[in-house]
C-alpha cells in the first residue's frame, strides 16, 4: 500500500500528468485508504464552505439601527436634498453608499433596519453599526428638540407631526462639498446623475460578491428559495452602489474638458479649481475640511466661500450637513418665502443679497436656538412640492391666502384680490431671478451652458423689440423713464427719439395738448406693462433652460 501510494504521489507530482483522468479517478475510488482520505477532505471542505456561507448570510440579514420613526424617517431624510447618493429600491427602502459600504436601509413601523451588501477596503463589519449611527446623527434626540421648537413656534407646531423624523445627516465633508458644487442652479435628479458619474469615472469600485457567488453561498444555507431571494436583492442594487466617492487625489485626474463632456457645464471649472485649492492646503484638503468642524460657524462659512464656486448658500449646506454647524440656515427661494411669510415680514420686497440672507438666518436662530438648522429642515420639507400634499389644505403654503381671496371675492372685492395676486407673482419671479443670478454671478457668458446663453440672448432680444415698440410712440422723448418696478428692484430704460411720423403729427397740430397728455400717459402705461412682460419672459426662459439642463 505504501509503495502504491508513493507511486501515485510521484505520478501526481509530475509536471505533465501522463495518466488519463478517467483512469486515475477510477483507480482512486478502488482504494479504501484513498476513499477515506477523500471523504475526510470533502467533509472538512464542506464545513469550511458552510461556515463561510453562514457568515455571508449573517452579513446580509437585516440589523436594527435602533431608531424609532420619531427619530428617523427615511422618506423625510434621504430624498429631500441633503445627500445625492441614495436610490429608492423598494417600498420604504433605499440603497446607497456610506463610508465605503454599500448599505440598504428600510423603514419599519417601529424601527429602521439595515443591510451591508458590500464593503470596500478598510470597511470592517464590526464598525457597521457605529458608522451608520454617526451618518444619521443619532446622538441627538430629535423628539426632544421638536418639543422645544413646538413650544417656541406656532408654524412648526402645526406641521411637525406630518414630517416626523426629518433628521439632518452627518456626511463626509469632501463628498458633501462636491455634491453641493454640483447642486448650483440645478435640480435633484440631475445632481444625482452628476454625482454618480463622478463616482463611476474617478471613484473606486467597491468589491462585493457577484450574483453567482451570492447564490452559491445562499444555496449552502437555505436552498433554492434563499438563492432566489439573494439574486433579487443583488438586482436591486443600483450601479451607484458599486463605487466609493473619489478622493481628492482621484479627482485631480479630472480635467475641465472631460467634466464638461460629461454634462457638468460651468460647474466643471469649479470642481477642478476646488480640487487644486484643497490639495494645496497644508496637511491636505481632507484634513483641512475636517478641521472646520472645530471652528465657529461663521469662520467655517467664510473659509469655504474662498473656494471656487462656493457662495453663502452652498457654504451653509456644507456646514449644516457635514461640519456639525447645527445653526446653519441655507437660504434659497423656499426658505426666503418661508421667512417672509412667517418670521421676517419686514423683509418683504427687499432684494435678496448676503446681508438679507444673514438677517433671515439670524431670525431663525433667534426663534429656534442653536439647533435652528434642524428645525429649518422640517419647515423646508413642508414647502417642497413633493411633500406639501401631506399637509391639510389650510396648512399648505398659500392655503390661508386662498381662503381669504374667496371671502373677499364673495364681498365683491375682486379687484384688490387680483392686484395682490399679481404682486405676489411679480415678487416670487423677482426672488427666483435674484436667486438664479446669485448662483451664477461669478460666471461669464463663456462658462454658461449653451441653452442658458441662447435663452438669455433670445429673451433680451425680445425685450429690446418690445421696449422699442413702446418707446417709438412716446411723443415726449423723455430719457431715463422708469418703465417697471418690482418689489425692491427699479428698472430704467432710455426711450427712443420721436419718429418722423410722430413729429409730423405734432407739427400738423392733429393732437391738441390735452389729447397728447392722455396719449403720453397711455403709452407710458403700455410701455411699463410690456417691459414687465419682457422681464417675466427672461425669467421664464432662464428657468426653463435651467430645468432642461
Amino acid at each position: 500500500m505504501a509503495t502504491w501510494y508513493s507511486h501515485l504521489h510521484r505520478t501526481l507530482a509530475r509536471p505533465c500528468l501522463t495518466a488519463k483522468p478517467s483512469k486515475l479517478y477510477n483507480l482512486l475510488l478502488t482504494k479504501p485508504l484513498v476513499r477515506r482520505r477523500l471523504h475526510t477532505a470533502q467533509h472538512k471542505l464542506g464545513m469550511a464552505l458552510a461556515a463561510a456561507a453562514s457568515a455571508s448570510a449573517h452579513s446580509m440579514t437585516w440589523q436594527s439601527l435602533g431608531a424609532a420613526p420619531a427619530e428617523l424617517t427615511l422618506d423625510f431624510t434621504l430624498p429631500t436634498g441633503q445627500s445625492f447618493r441614495w436610490r429608492q429600491t423598494g417600498q420604504a427602502e433605499f440603497t446607497g453608499v456610506v463610508d465605503n459600504r454599500v448599505v440598504k436601509v428600510q423603514q419599519t413601523p417601529s424601527d429602521v433596519r439595515y443591510q451591508v451588501i458590500a464593503r470596500g477596503d478598510n470597511a470592517a463589519s464590526s464598525e457597521d453599526a457605529a458608522v451608520l449611527r454617526n451618518y444619521f446623527n443619532l446622538q441627538a434626540c430629535l423628539e426632544e428638540l421638536s418639543q422645544e421648537w413646538s413650544s417656541r413656534d406656532a408654524r412648526y407646531k402645526s406641521i411637525h407631526s406630518y414630517f416626523p423624523g426629518a433628521r439632518v445627516l452627518r456626511q463626509d465633508p469632501v463628498e458633501c462639498l462636491f455634491e453641493f458644487i454640483c447642486s448650483s442652479n440645478n435640480h435633484i435628479s440631475r445632481i444625482h446623475g452628476m454625482v454618480e458619474r463622478l463616482c463611476r469615472d474617478y471613484g473606486t469600485p467597491i468589491l462585493h460578491a457577484s450574483t453567482s457567488q451570492a447564490s452559491t453561498a445562499a444555496a449552502a444555507v437555505g436552498g433554492k428559495d434563499t438563492v432566489a431571494a439573494a439574486e433579487e436583492e443583488q438586482k436591486a442594487v443600483p450601479d451607484l452602489a458599486f463605487y466609493s466617492f473619489p478622493t481628492l487625489e482621484q479627482l485631480s485626474a479630472a480635467s475641465e474638458a472631460a467634466l464638461r463632456a460629461e454634462g457638468f457645464g460651468y460647474r466643471a471649472k469649479f470642481i477642478t479649481g476646488t480640487v487644486q485649492a484643497l490639495l494645496a492646503k497644508p496637511g491636505g484638503g481632507k484634513q483641512w475640511l475636517y478641521s472646520l468642524r472645530n471652528v465657529p460657524y461663521k469662520e467655517a462659512s467664510e473659509a469655504l466661500c474662498e473656494l471656487p464656486g462656493i457662495g453663502p448658500k452652498v457654504a451653509a449646506c456644507i456646514c449644516l450637513f457635514a461640519l456639525d454647524k447645527h445653526e446653519a440656515i441655507p437660504v434659497d427661494t423656499h426658505v426666503w418665502q418661508l421667512a417672509v411669510r412667517y418670521y421676517t415680514p419686514q423683509l418683504k420686497g427687499k432684494t435678496m443679497n448676503k446681508k438679507i440672507m444673514v438677517a433671515v438666518e439670524d431670525a431663525f436662530i433667534e426663534r429656534f436656538g442653536p439647533w435652528a438648522g434642524w428645525a429649518h429642515n422640517t419647515l423646508f420639507i413642508s414647502e417642497l412640492a413633493t411633500q406639501r400634499e401631506r399637509l391639510p389644505e389650510q396648512l399648505r403654503p398659500g392655503g390661508k391666502s386662498k381662503a381669504s381671496k374667496s371671502r373677499k371675492a364673495a364681498k365683491g372685492d375682486t379687484e384688490e384680490v387680483s392686484d395682490q395676486s399679481e404682486m405676489m407673482k411679480v415678487e416670487q419671479a423677482a426672488v427666483q431671478k435674484r436667486t438664479l443670478n446669485m448662483d451664477i454671478d461669478t460666471v461669464d457668458d463663456s462658462t454658461e451652458s449653451r441653452p442658458i446663453q441662447r435663452a438669455r440672448r433670445g429673451a433680451k432680444h425680445k425685450q429690446t423689440k418690445v421696449q422699442g415698440a413702446g418707446n417709438n410712440g412716446n411723443t415726449n422723448g423723455q430719457s431715463d423713464a422708469v418703465v417697471a418696478e418690482e418689489p425692491g428692484v427699479s428698472k430704467k430704460a432710455k426711450s427712443q427719439k420721436p419718429t418722423s411720423k410722430a413729429k409730423s403729427k405734432q407739427t400738423a397740430g392733429k393732437v391738441n395738448s390735452s389729447d397728447a397728455a392722455g396719449a403720453q400717459s397711455d403709452i407710458c402705461t403700455r410701455s411699463s406693462s410690456l417691459a414687465v412682460a419682457a422681464d417675466a419672459a427672461i425669467d421664464q426662459a432662464l428657468q426653463d433652460a435651467s430645468i432642461r439642463l
